[in-house]
């Protein structure tokens, strides 16, 4: 079936600010978020609930956290089949618990169909920009924007990004933006959902209960962090490679389908670390045929912040891209490339390339054109924030500059000319100008690559 809701955001009137969407009621709520996100031009920078009526409720959906009790439901569990069932039912969803932008949910209409997608069918009024105060704040700062004498107006200008003649338009609404923005919703979901489907095997619904392996010795990982008995990794990485591989990736998507059971495990160190485990496995495999399971992991990173292994998950992430990636660049480009993808995960896409032109001089030229491409596409987006990323670009000017030659000058110029590239860490045009020229070398490191898993448990501090 699908659900049409009118989704309004409560206290502001004029002009009123609110969509109407399509849902199939098989998303759960998680996706829902998602979709009001999409649909409104949100930037889904700040936590989020749903409850029957708002913070007083007896019960909200969310991302539960180590912090929360049993009245938090998981929305990456909860489906809207779950919650709606009536016409004319209303709900309440709160974004941003600084600003609370509160919304009001109604569902106008249950309607017959089999659409696996959302859509946005009509709206009204300019989304909020983030962080500014809530309704109120909201409020006054249209009050500012049509006083050019008040003291506030040329700053918040600047800080809406408005060009000299431009307006800030509170009635402005895209129909096609929120199409696209959602199109880009439903993509996001179907790849999930392949992915799932693909390459782990149906789920226990016991949230305590492990999944069941081809090989039962690596449910280990579930018991030690980085303390593991060395000898039981090595009769571990002896067994056969293709089903210890699937072990592997059913054990991420583990991480990410139970999360919320594992975050509230705090006597349980390595129910916040077994990913790692399965990470450096995949990697001392050379296990390429994993890297979508992996990708899908990352792109989910977002979610893992009450954990510490995300910190070794992110600082090595690179490496796990080189190993399972470097002979499928153009899958890393498309992952650099997806809308809203977490900027460090990006960025350590952009060091895997360079390392892979470092380590595989012969593929310099390869390796060029992949970062001019990216390139290009980032500054062709400039305008469009779930794409463009100044870090990024400047990251990726200086990657190209380390084993490029005087054809991509013009690249940089044009880079450089936009005003989105940090001059203090590339320098001039001119600057870097010479250096080409003169073909001087810009001295870079290349990273170190581990051999075997005995070195990536090294790295680990593990005292056997």
């Amino acid at each position: 079936m699908i659900h049409q809701f009118k989704i309004q955001i409560k206290e502001i009137k004029k002009p009123p600010i609110w969509r109407r969407v399509l849902v199939p009621d098989s998303f759960t709520f998680h996706q829902f978020h998602q979709i009001i996100q999409a649909a409104f031009g949100w930037e889904d920078a700040h936590l989020y609930l749903f409850s029957p009526q708002g913070y007083s409720s007896r019960f909200t959906i969310s991302i539960p956290s180590k912090y929360d009790d049993l009245l938090v439901k998981d929305s990456r569990l909860l489906k809207l089949q779950d919650i709606f069932h009536t016409e004319n039912q209303t709900y309440t969803y709160i974004y941003d618990f600084g600003d609370d932008w509160t919304h009001k949910i109604a569902l106008e209409a249950i309607l017959s169909g089999s659409s696996k997608e959302a859509s946005c069918i009509a709206g009204k009024g300019a989304c909020p920009p983030e962080d500014c105060g809530g309704a109120w704040g909201y409020e006054n700062l249209k009050t500012i924007l049509k006083d050019p004498k008040h003291p506030e107006y040329s700053v918040l200008r600047e800080w809406l990004w408005l060009e000299p003649d431009e307006k800030w338009d509170t009635a402005r609404f895209e129909l096609e933006d929120a199409q696209e923005r959602v199109a880009q919703i439903n993509i996001r979901t179907k790849q999930s959902k392949k992915n799932d489907a693909s390459t782990v095997k149906k789920r226990e619904p016991f949230l305590g209960k492990n999944p069941k392996f081809n090989h039962p010795e690596v449910e280990i990982f579930y018991q030690f962090s980085g303390n593991i008995d060395r000898k039981k990794v090595h009769e571990i990485m002896s067994l056969p490679r293709q089903s210890l591989i699937e072990d592997m990736q059913t054990m991420l998507h583990d991480y990410i389908e139970r999360y919320s059971y594992f975050s509230i495990q705090e006597d349980n160190d390595a129910l916040s670390t077994f990913p790692v485990h399965a990470l450096f496995v995949l990697s001392s495999l050379r296990a390429e045929e994993a890297l979508e399971t992996m990708l899908f992991l990352m792109k989910q990173i977002e979610i893992f912040e009450e954990s510490w292994g995300l910190d070794i998950i992110s600082d090595e992430s690179w490496e796990y891209f080189y190993w399972m990636g470097k002979n499928q660049t153009t899958k890393l480009k498309e992952f650099i490339l997806t809308p809203d993808t977490d900027p460090y995960m990006r960025c350590s896409i952009s060091d895997t390339i360079l390392q892979i032109a470092l380590h595989h001089p012969d593929r310099k030229q390869e390796i060029i054109e992949w970062q001019t491409d990216v390139i290009d596409t980032l500054l062709a987006n400039i305008n469009n924030k779930h794409i463009f990323n100044k870090e990024l670009l400047t990251s990726l000017i200086l990657d190209i500059m380390i084993i490029g030659d005087t054809n991509i000058l013009p690249l940089i110029k044009r880079s450089i000319d936009t005003g989105e590239v940090s001059s203090e860490e590339i320098g001039s045009f001119e600057e870097i100008q010479a250096i080409i020229s003169q073909k001087k070398n810009l001295k870079y490191e290349k990273y170190k690559l581990h051999k075997n898993i005995d070195q990536f448990y090294d790295d680990w501090g593990n005292p056997f």
